[in-house]
Parts: C-alpha cells; sequence; structure tokens
C-alpha cells in the first residue's frame, strides 16, 4: 500500500498557473498593440505601398514603380516646394528660438517690474488658437489694403512690403510657435542649480561668460527640444502657407493641391514619404547632438535661481517682453475685433460694430460648431486612455515590448498633419475597413495625432511616482487592474489631466489633416474658418475664430478653476 507524503511540495497544474494569470494586464497590451497596428502601422504602410504603384493604380508587388519618386525629382515645381519648406521651417526655428529663450531668460534671470504670474500666461496664450486663424488677421493689417499699410502710406509715404510670401509666413508662423520654446527653456532655467552660477561669478567670469560657458550648456537639450517641437509643426503647417504663400508652395500645400485638383493619391504619397523623410532627418541630428553633449546638473537641493536687481536691465526686460506679448497677441486681437465689427477697412479700429456676424455663423454653421466639439471630445477621451494604458506598460516593462511601444506611439509625433491625413485617407478608403466620408476616420486622425501628447503626460507622472506605493498594494493582494485604478491613476491624475487639456485644445482648431478627410456631413470649425477665408469673408471667420479662442480658453479655466491643473505642467522640468 502506498502513501503520500503530505509535505512534498506540489507541482502547480496547468489550470493553476492560468488562474494566477492576471489577464487584464495582458488584455490591455494585446488590445493597445492592437491599435498601434491598425491606426499607425497601416496607414503608414498604406502610404507607402501607394507611392511604390503607378497613378490611379492600386499597389501590386509585380507592379512596384519608383515612376513618382523619380516625377519629384525631376519636377521643378516640387523642387521649389521642398526649398521653401526648408526655408520656412530653418526661419521659423530661429526666429522663434530667439524669441523664446530670450523671453524665458528675462522672465527667470531679471527682476521685471511686471507681474510674473500675468507675463506667463501671456506667453502661453499664442499657443491656444491655430495659427492659420491668425495668419489673415496680418493680411487685415499689413495687406495691400490693410490698416496699418495705409496709415504708414498716408502718414509717411511709405509702403510696406508685402504680407503675402515667404516673409508673411515666417511672420505668421513664428508669432504662434515661439512659446513651445519658451516654456521648456522657462523650465530648464528655474531648475538649474544657481550654484553654478554663483561659483563662476566668485571665481572672476564676467556675466557674459557664464551666459555661454554655463546657462546656455544646461538649457541647451531643452532649447533644442523646444526647437525640434517647432521644426515639426512648421514643415507640417497647412493653413498660413495656403492664406499667405501666394504663388510660393510648401510640401503641404502641394499635396492638397495635388489631391483636390488631381485626385493623386499615388504622388501624394510619394511626397508625404518626402516629408516624413525631412522630419526623420531632422530628429536623428537632434539625437545625435544630444548624445554628443550630454549636460546634467547634479544636486540633492532646490533653489530658485538668482535674478539680477540691475534696473536698467529690469527696464530693457520689460519693454522687450512687453513688445514680444504685443506682436504675438496682435492677431488674437484683430481676430476678436474683426469678429465684431460691421465695417473696418483703411482705419486702425473698426468704425462700425455688431453682432450680425455671430448670427451668421451660428445661423450657417451649427453643425460644423457642433461636429467639432462632439469629434474633438472623443478623441480626446479615447486619445487619454489608450495614450495612458500604453504609457503604463511602456514605464512599468523594461523589456522589448516597451521599446516598441515608445517608438510605435511616438511616430505620429514626426509625421506632418498632412501626411496624416493621406495616410489615413489611403488605409480607409478601401478594403476590410472603409471609414472615408464619416466622422469616425476624423476621430482616428486626431487620435493618431495627439496621443504621444497624452503618453508623454502619462510618461513624465508615472516617472515621478513613487514605486513603493505600488508595491505595498501588490503585497496587500491586490491585482494589477485594482492597483492601477486605486493607487497609481489617482496620483497621476494631474499630468493625464493637463495631457488632455493640450489635446483637446490642438484638436478643436486642426486643419492639416482635417481638410483631406472631411465631408459635407463632418464639416468643422476650422475647414469652415478656411473656406471663408479663401472667399474674403472675414467677418464670419473671425467669429469663427472667436469662438475657438472662446473653447479653448474655457477648457483651461475650467481645468485650472475646479481641478487646479495647469497644462504647463507638462513643460515643467522633473
Amino acid at each position: 500500500m502506498s502513501t503520500v507524503d503530505a509535505t512534498a511540495p506540489r507541482t502547480p497544474t496547468s489550470t493553476g498557473r492560468l488562474a494566477n494569470v492576471d489577464w487584464f494586464r495582458w488584455i490591455v497590451l494585446a488590445m493597445s498593440l492592437g491599435i498601434l497596428l491598425v491606426f499607425i502601422v497601416y496607414p503608414l504602410g498604406s502610404v507607402l505601398a501607394l507611392s511604390l504603384a503607378e497613378r490611379g493604380t492600386p499597389f501590386s508587388w509585380s507592379a512596384v514603380t519608383f515612376e513618382n519618386f523619380r516625377q519629384l525629382w525631376t519636377s521643378r515645381l516640387f523642387r521649389g516646394a521642398i526649398l521653401n519648406s526648408l526655408t520656412l521651417t530653418a526661419w521659423v526655428v530661429v526666429i522663434s528660438t530667439t524669441i523664446g529663450v530670450t523671453y524665458a531668460y528675462f522672465l527667470t534671470r531679471v527682476r521685471l517690474p511686471l507681474n510674473h504670474t500675468l507675463m506667463m500666461t501671456l506667453g502661453t496664450i499664442p499657443l491656444l488658437m491655430p495659427p492659420f486663424v491668425g495668419a489673415y488677421s496680418w493680411v487685415l493689417l499689413f495687406g495691400r489694403s490693410g490698416s496699418i499699410t495705409q496709415i504708414v502710406n498716408e502718414l509717411f509715404g511709405v509702403s510696406l512690403p508685402t504680407i503675402y510670401g515667404m516673409t508673411g509666413m515666417v511672420v505668421a508662423i513664428s508669432a504662434t510657435m515661439w512659446p513651445f520654446v519658451f516654456l521648456l527653456a522657462y523650465g530648464a532655467l528655474a531648475l538649474s542649480d544657481p550654484s553654478l552660477e554663483e561659483s563662476a561669478e566668485v571665481m572672476g567670469a564676467s556675466p557674459l561668460r557664464r551666459l555661454f560657458t554655463i546657462t546656455v550648456p544646461l538649457v541647451t537639450p531643452a532649447v533644442l527640444t523646444g526647437s525640434l517641437v517647432v521644426f515639426m509643426r512648421a514643415i507640417g503647417e497647412f493653413g498660413t502657407p495656403a492664406i499667405l504663400g501666394g504663388n510660393q508652395y510648401v510640401i503641404p500645400t502641394l499635396i492638397y493641391f495635388r489631391i483636390s485638383g488631381y485626385g493623386d493619391f499615388n504622388m501624394a504619397s510619394a511626397m508625404a514619404l518626402v516629408s516624413v523623410g525631412l522630419s526623420v532627418l531632422c530628429l536623428l541630428f537632434l539625437a545625435l547632438y544630444l548624445r554628443r553633449r550630454d549636460y546634467m546638473t547634479v544636486t540633492s537641493r532646490v533653489q530658485a535661481s538668482k535674478r539680477s536687481a540691475s534696473r536698467v536691465l529690469g527696464i530693457v526686460g520689460a519693454v522687450v517682453c512687453i513688445l514680444i506679448v504685443f506682436v504675438s497677441l496682435l492677431p488674437h486681437m484683430t481676430v476678436v475685433l474683426g469678429a465684431f465689427s460691421e465695417r473696418w477697412r483703411g482705419t486702425l479700429l473698426p468704425t462700425e460694430y455688431g453682432f450680425s456676424n455671430f448670427i451668421r455663423v451660428f445661423d450657417r454653421d451649427q453643425t460644423a460648431i457642433r461636429n467639432s466639439i462632439l469629434l474633438t471630445l472623443v478623441a480626446t477621451v479615447v486619445a487619454t486612455v489608450v495614450g495612458t494604458l500604453l504609457a503604463y506598460i511602456s514605464a512599468k516593462r523594461k523589456s522589448r515590448a516597451g521599446i516598441i511601444i515608445d517608438i510605435t506611439v511616438m511616430l505620429p509625433f514626426i509625421l506632418p498633419g498632412i501626411v496624416v491625413g493621406v495616410a489615413m485617407a489611403a488605409a480607409f478608403s478601401a478594403g476590410p475597413l472603409v471609414m472615408t466620408g464619416t466622422g469616425l476616420i476624423l476621430v482616428v486622425a486626431y487620435f493618431v495625432r495627439r496621443m504621444p501628447y497624452n503618453f508623454r503626460a502619462g510618461t513624465s507622472s508615472l516617472q515621478a511616482l513613487d514605486k513603493s506605493m505600488e508595491e505595498a498594494s501588490s503585497v496587500c493582494g491586490a491585482t494589477w487592474g485594482q492597483t492601477s485604478s486605486r493607487v497609481t491613476l489617482p496620483l497621476i491624475m494631474p499630468g493625464v489631466i493637463a495631457g488632455a487639456v493640450l489635446t483637446f485644445i490642438s484638436l478643436i482648431g486642426e486643419l492639416s489633416a482635417t481638410i483631406i478627410l472631411f465631408s459635407g456631413r463632418w464639416k468643422t470649425i476650422s475647414v469652415s474658418i478656411y473656406e471663408y477665408l479663401i472667399s474674403h469673408q472675414t467677418g464670419p471667420a473671425f467669429a469663427l475664430g472667436t469662438l475657438l479662442i472662446f473653447l479653448v480658453f474655457a477648457a483651461v479655466f475650467l481645468v485650472n478653476r475646479f481641478l487646479g491643473v495647469a497644462i504647463t505642467t507638462l513643460f515643467r522640468g522633473r
């Protein structure tokens, strides 16, 4: 008769092992990877396939051709568009970086006779309105019949240069892009260890030498990151070049006119890939530069940076900062004034005010307003949920899966909006999943474009989270889902909400991808504004622009007022 040793260790059965698996974690991972494959990898693959097919034909392995790229190389128009795009982007990056760093330096290093909180707020307002909305404001002010143009001509007999062309595009885009550099440079300057500069001062280094040997190297990574953001947004900007470009094409406008004029998605896909290639080259250059020049402040203390008490420098800084803010907010002020104007031509201010523009747009554009709010809210919620889940998986799984997720999620960051539009149209106009002409394709495009914001917001918050709290929850027997919902999520919620607000305010006026994907039933505010502007109906366009500004300010105010979360938390160093 056999006996059984009750103390012998039991071999776990397959059923037991399956019962101990945290299925929620793996389901979330599978769903997230599925979303990435279907809505990011597949559309980009469709663009590549179309670029390798002859015009008007689907992709076939037996008929792969590089004819589209050959035509681009020999096309004087496209070569000119590439040169214009690079010239425009280079000037915008240089000007935006100069303005952003200057503004950040004065706010962090000089005692200004101005309210610091007010200047910080004013420095972020240009981000809250899409560049193309204010683009026509420059025409209204500095165009051939613009108010300031006529006043300067009458008073001084001087004819101002035309606002159309490269100069106008550079000015209009730079006026809205510099806050990206400012916010990142401000965070770096505010968190840099002041003892380094104080030590250099004690050793006899002049202010100029301290600036270039200590301060500049410390903030270089942040400034270059801000410049990269400006580059990516400027090279993909469609609305401003379409309004102010005149006869100077850039890559996004040429892609749009190739699709709208000829219906040629094959050539447009080839152009889109060239645009992506330029963005990738810029990203690689930045990565290589930062790898060779890595700066870090090692300190266990948190101190406020030392500010100069020089009265002269304070006055100069105040004048420069006020001038920067005034020029940057001039389009916003013009849009609001134009929305309420009944007559405005040749004078500095409107000569007659009223509400007819608002009455008109609320009568004719109710659907566009409703669509914009609905599509933006849905895309923001989806991007926030998926982006936060992916951020958690990427941050907690230090493996190849986490690295792949990180790269794939951030890939849309380097894609111009017009490229995302072409990719979605190429992928979902035929095949097993057809979405063209529906609102769903706009939601997907918005989700793909802005999910990197939510992903980075979640990643930054998770990196600052104390791991011991999650470990304590696990020790107490909580599952991954319970720990995530009851411990992790409440702690990272401020960063998640900040990312959601940034996503909302950047999508409510999105035009680059929308202009490719919208249909008559799913027209948005941005498309209505663009159509009004190209038909020179500035009153209704400015009324819708004012509504956009109100929606953005309302979102930021409500979050700040009731949740105490500011979108600037995304730009603070940790």
